[in-house]
């Protein structure tokens, strides 16, 4: 039986930089973790670093065969020189111009594709960097991807407010916020027009603080989202 509050449970300690169990893998978040905490979850330092697949395509590991697939994410063998910062450069991207030369990786088969995906689901839920260390620390949650498909079901979801909202270009609009009773979440919805029982037109925004609020000139996401 599947559940949804032990998905919650494992989102918060990801956050915490605590490791987790998926089905039989034990992970380790990169971004939340440190040198130290890696040490005590793989004293070997022989458990391998799980990325996405557009990570290795990233990297050009995808002419590897255990990388072929892009549907399915990539592990990578953890080399006695991949120490926590290399592992570190190897998975988040912003560091990809202060350390242009990686490598060479070599990439393994993964014991169980599902879980390794549902990992990297459930980091992107945490908001984190989808990339984790594997090893065979204690982990401070087991969870099942059964529980993760239940916290993210959308009939979960409760309807928490709902309220005009006149906007510029339209001001007809109306706003509704959702709720899911394991997360702090609110999901909100922005409706302009009126439903007609057809399927309406939806833009999915991505939350960007600088971009949205503060005007940031580094990205677009303000000028998109007023766009849409």
């Amino acid at each position: 039986m599947s559940d949804p509050r032990a998905a919650a449970r494992a989102v918060d300690a990801l956050r915490r930089g605590w490791p987790i169990a998926i089905d039989g893998l034990v992970l380790l978040a990169v971004e939340t973790a440190d040198a130290e905490r890696l040490a005590a979850f793989d004293p070997k330092a022989n458990g391998g670093v799980l990325i996405s697949s557009g990570r290795a395509a990233t990297l050009k590991l995808a002419n590897q065969l255990a990388a072929a697939d892009p549907t399915e994410p990539v592990l990578v063998d953890r080399a006695p020189w991949i120490d926590f910062a290399a592992a570190t450069a190897l998975a988040d991207p912003q560091f990809d111009l202060a350390t242009p030369l990686k490598g060479p990786f070599q990439t393994l088969p993964l014991a169980d594709p599902d879980a390794a995906a549902a990992a990297l689901r459930l980091a992107r839920i945490a908001g984190l960097l989808p990339a984790f260390f594997l090893g065979t620390g204690e982990p401070e949650v087991r969870i099942t991807t059964a529980d993760i498909d239940a916290h993210e079901d959308a009939n979960r979801l409760t309807l928490a407010a709902r309220a005009r909202l006149p906007v510029e270009g339209a001001e007809d609009a109306e706003i509704v916020a959702f709720r899911s009773p394991e997360s702090a979440d609110e999901h909100i919805a922005l409706l302009i027009g009126q439903p007609n029982g057809q399927p309406p037109l939806v833009r999915l925004h991505s939350e960007c603080l600088t971009g949205d609020v503060l005007g940031s000139l580094k990205c677009d996401c303000g000028p998109q989202l007023h766009a849409a």
